[in-house]
């Protein structure tokens, strides 16, 4: 109910700081690759409970000068909704993230 709100006042023309808790639009996002590993290995300890269940927002990551390889390997499996065993090999990625 909480993201309904917000994107509510979002369509009446009222501006909300991305950097609101909960309702910002930075709030689930991490552009520090050492944020995006532990997304990856527990979601839990950078993130105490199910955004993506609870405010339709699951942890996202954004790619910047960063984000590293863990930020790299993670969006490209959540770009591509790999999760768990069924994700990309970082050694897949190396040119990648390389670059």
């Amino acid at each position: 109910m909480i993201t309904d709100i917000a994107h509510y006042y979002r369509s009446i023309g009222t501006r909300i700081s991305v950097r609101y808790p909960f309702v910002g639009d930075d709030f689930h996002k991490t552009r520090a690759g050492i944020h995006a590993g532990g997304l990856a290995r527990e979601e839990r300890i950078y993130n105490i409970f199910d955004t993506g269940k609870l405010l339709k927002r699951p942890p996202e990551v954004v790619i910047t000068d960063k984000s590293g390889a863990e930020g790299v390997h993670l969006w490209v499996n959540n770009f591509l909704s790999r999760h768990g065993k069924d994700m990309v090999k970082k050694t897949k990625m190396v040119k990648i993230m390389r670059w």
